[in-house]
């Protein structure tokens, strides 16, 4: 077991991890996105300091599908001017209905690891763990929480590093997944190649080629 991994349980009553081909209508990936799970984390403890490698992802509860039919806008909020441009949005001009595939009642366990990407700041990591784990037990976060999009609110609770997680009985090749962007450089999105192997899922170690 690594000093600096950290995990966490994840759950919620509704899950959306968009798959790109599928724009503009939704349509979820299987389970949990490594992108995705990583947001989360940053949601219950974020510095620009650290950073989080997802290297596993236990499927608890894989979850059923429903279908949901979403409003959307399709243009951006703008702002007053000079030219009497209208501010903000007008949804009775700019709205879209899109059909939405989720996932239902799902369950993650999700295995990662903290590091510091500051050389300055030397290896400050154990401080962080400590303060991670301290703001799972008390449920506290920056923000809330989702799975993949933010109507999908999430719930969170510690799960020890040493504990057998048991998982569904699932075993099959994804295909292409989405592993994260690099925000920071080009903006590039990384994919790989996802099999899930009895409930787990195994995440290739990857690191943004810029610091976010």
């Amino acid at each position: 077991m690594k000093d600096n991994l950290v995990r966490v349980r994840l759950s919620g009553e509704y899950a959306l991890f968009t798959r790109p081909e599928h724009q503009p209508d939704r349509f979820s990936y299987d389970l949990i996105t490594p992108s995705a799970a990583r947001g989360a984390l940053d949601a219950i403890y974020w510095k620009p300091e650290i950073r989080y490698r997802i290297h596993r992802i236990h499927v608890v509860r894989r979850g059923s599908r429903i279908s949901f039919m979403r409003n959307e806008v399709t243009s951006r909020a703008t702002r007053p001017s000079a030219k009497g441009l209208r501010p903000g949005i007008w949804i009775e001009e700019d709205r879209a209905q899109r059909t939405g595939s989720y996932l239902q009642d799902v369950e993650y366990v999700v295995d990662a690891t903290m590091e510091v990407i500051r050389d300055d700041l030397g290896n400050q990591w154990p401080k962080h763990r400590t303060i991670f784990r301290s703001r799972i037990g008390r449920g506290a976060c920056y923000r809330q929480p989702y799975l993949g999009t933010a109507e999908c609110v999430c719930s969170f609770s510690p799960v020890s590093e040493d504990e057998q997680v048991e998982t569904e009985d699932w075993s099959e090749d994804l295909g292409w997944m989405m592993m994260d962007t690099d925000y920071a450089g080009t903006g590039q999105s990384f994919p790989f190649h996802a099999v899930v192997s009895r409930g787990v899922l195994e995440v290739p170690d990857w690191r943004p080629p810029c610091p976010r």
